[in-house]
C-alpha cells in the first residue's frame, strides 16, 4: 500500500514539475515575442517611406502595432539644402536608440526604396538582437549613466547617386514649357546655273512644349527599368510670314515634333543617357493669294529616326550643365527631294545642344543653345531641270525652358 502511494506521489510530482517547466517555457516564449510600434511618419512623401519600413518588419515576422510596444519606430521627411531627405529612428521601451539612419535624394520616391532596404538589412537585425525591454524603472531607481559610456552614433547621411532620378525611382511625369529665338537658313552649293534661291528666316520666337514619363515610378522593384522614360516634345511659331524683294508676304508654316524613348544611368553626379526617337519637322511657304504664287523655294517636310546621346552634370547648389549630340536617318524630306526638284538626292541630319540650368524645388530653369544641320547630296545628271551638288538647311536657336516635376 505504501509502495503504491509513493508511486502515485512520484507521478503527481513529475506532472507538476513538467507543468511548471512548460509554463516557464511558454512565459519565456511570450517574453521573447517582440512588438514594434510604428508611428505615423511626418512630412511630405513620408507615407510611402513608412509603408516600406512596415513591410520590412512584417516580412521578418515581427508584430507591428499602433499601441505601445517593446520598440518604437518614428520617421520624418522633407527638403534639406535643395534635396529630399528622410530620417528613421528606432528606440526601445527605455528610449535608447536601437538603430537610426538618414537618407537623401533629389527625388522623394528614391527615399522609400532606400528606407526599405535599410530596414531589412539593419533595422530588423538590430531589433531581433535585443530582448524585449522591461518596463523602465522610475527615474529615482535608474542607475546614473557612466561617464565613459559610448553615445549613440550620429545619423549617417546616405547620398543618392541619381542626380536626375533615373537610377532611383523618379516621379512619373515631367512637364516643360519654353520659348526660343530661332534662325533658319537654306543654301545650295555647286549651283551650276545660279538659279536656285536660298532662304533665310531671321530670329523668330518659337513656343516649346514637352512631357516625359518615367517608367521606374511604377516599377520600383525592377532595377532595369528605373532609367527608362518616354517623351514627346514640340515647337512651333505663330504668325510667321516670308517676304520677297517686291514686298509681297507669304504665309509660312514651321513646326517640329519628336516622340522617343530615353534610357540613362548615373555615375556619381553625372548622368549619361541614350535615346531613340521619331522626328518630323516642316517648313513651308504658301501662295500670298490666288494671283501671287510663292517664290521658287523648296518646301521641306522631314521625317527621320534620330539616335542620340547626352550627359548631365549636377555641380551642386542646384546648378547643372547638360549637352547632347544626335544623328538622324532621314526617311523623307518633302518637296526638295521630289521629282520636281532633286529626285535622286538623299539627306542626313545632325544636331546638338548645350545648356546651363538651376533646380529650385520641383522646378528647373534652363538656358540652352541648339543647332540642327540637314545636309543634302542631290546627285544631279545631265538634262536635269535643276542642277546643284547639294544643300544645307541649318537651324540655330537659343531657348529658355522651365520644367516642372510634381511630387506624388
Amino acid at each position: 500500500m505504501r509502495a503504491g502511494l509513493s508511486a502515485a506521489a512520484a507521478i503527481v510530482g513529475a506532472t507538476l514539475l513538467g507543468a511548471t517547466l512548460l509554463g516557464a517555457t511558454v512565459c519565456a516564449a511570450t517574453a521573447s515575442a517582440q512588438t514594434v510600434q510604428v508611428r505615423a511618419f511626418e512630412g511630405r512623401s513620408a507615407s510611402t517611406i513608412e509603408q516600406r519600413v512596415r513591410d520590412a518588419l512584417l516580412d521578418a515576422g515581427l508584430t507591428v502595432t499602433e499601441a505601445d510596444a517593446d520598440f518604437r519606430v518614428e520617421g520624418r521627411a522633407g527638403r534639406v539644402s535643395g534635396r529630399w531627405a528622410a530620417e528613421v529612428t528606432a528606440t526601445d521601451a527605455r528610449g535608447d536608440v536601437v538603430a537610426t539612419e538618414r537618407f537623401a535624394s533629389r527625388r522623394p520616391a528614391a527615399l522609400a526604396r532606400q528606407a526599405g532596404a535599410w530596414a531589412r538589412t539593419s533595422l530588423v537585425p538590430a531589433i531581433q538582437a535585443r530582448a524585449p525591454a522591461e518596463e523602465p524603472a522610475p527615474a529615482a531607481e535608474r542607475p546614473p549613466p557612466r561617464a565613459d559610456a559610448p553615445s549613440a552614433p550620429p545619423p549617417r547621411e546616405r547620398v543618392d547617386d541619381a542626380p536626375a532620378g533615373e537610377r532611383r525611382a523618379p516621379n512619373p511625369l515631367r512637364f516643360q514649357l519654353g520659348v526660343a529665338l530661332t534662325n533658319r537658313r537654306l543654301s545650295y552649293h555647286d549651283d551650276i546655273f545660279g538659279e536656285l534661291r536660298p532662304y533665310e528666316l531671321p530670329l523668330w520666337p518659337y513656343i516649346r512644349l514637352g512631357v516625359e514619363y518615367f517608367v521606374g515610378h511604377h516599377t520600383p522593384e525592377l532595377d532595369a527599368l528605373w532609367g527608362l522614360s518616354f517623351y514627346a516634345d514640340a515647337d512651333f511659331a505663330l504668325g510667321v510670314s516670308s517676304r520677297n524683294e517686291n514686298g509681297a508676304t507669304f504665309p509660312t508654316t514651321t513646326w517640329s515634333l519628336g516622340l522617343g524613348a530615353r534610357y540613362g544611368g548615373v555615375i556619381d553626379e553625372v548622368r549619361l543617357f541614350g535615346d531613340v526617337s521619331y522626328q518630323t519637322a516642316t517648313f513651308a511657304l504658301s501662295d500670298a493669294d490666288e494671283l501671287t504664287r510663292r517664290p521658287d523655294v523648296a518646301n521641306v517636310e522631314y521625317h527621320a529616326i534620330r539616335l542620340g546621346a547626352g550627359v548631365r552634370w549636377d555641380v551642386g547648389f542646384g546648378f547643372f550643365f547638360d549637352g547632347g549630340l544626335g544623328y538622324g536617318i532621314v526617311l523623307a524630306a518633302g518637296e526638295i527631294l521630289s521629282d520636281g526638284w532633286f529626285s535622286r538626292g538623299d539627306a542626313g541630319m545632325v544636331d546638338g545642344y548645350l545648356g546651363l540650368g538651376q533646380r529650385v524645388d520641383d522646378f528647373e530653369f534652363r538656358l540652352r543653345a541648339t543647332y540642327r544641320r540637314v545636309f543634302f547630296s542631290f546627285n544631279p545628271q545631265p538634262g536635269d531641270a535643276r542642277v546643284a551638288g547639294g544643300a544645307l538647311d541649318e537651324t540655330f536657336a537659343g531657348a529658355l525652358d522651365v520644367a516642372y516635376t510634381p511630387s506624388f
